[in-house]
């Protein structure tokens, strides 16, 4: 039988803002290495490994503010599930 535990959390307006700022970050990368998946494959006929969208990250966070102020194992994991979905 297995255990679940939930915790309630009771973030500050600070911590909230910054939850919220990091899941939004999250959200659109993941959305856009699926579009990226999604266009290669209707146009070329070829799937986009992930290996290709992880040399993106750093590039994505270069370019986008908010996803310079969060970690970038965030980025790679969202490309990791990407890859599982496409």
């Amino acid at each position: 039988m297995l255990k679940t535990f939930v915790y309630r959390l009771y973030p500050t307006g600070t911590q909230a803002q910054s939850l919220s700022s990091t899941i939004e970050t999250c959200r659109r990368w993941y959305n856009e290495c699926l579009a990226e998946r999604k266009t290669a494959y209707e146009t070329e006929k070829r799937s986009v490994s992930k290996f290709e969208q992880l040399a993106k990250v750093k590039i994505y966070k270069a370019n986008n503010p908010y996803a310079a102020e969060i970690h970038s194992h965030y980025g790679y994991s969202k490309v990791g599930f990407s890859a599982k979905a496409g």
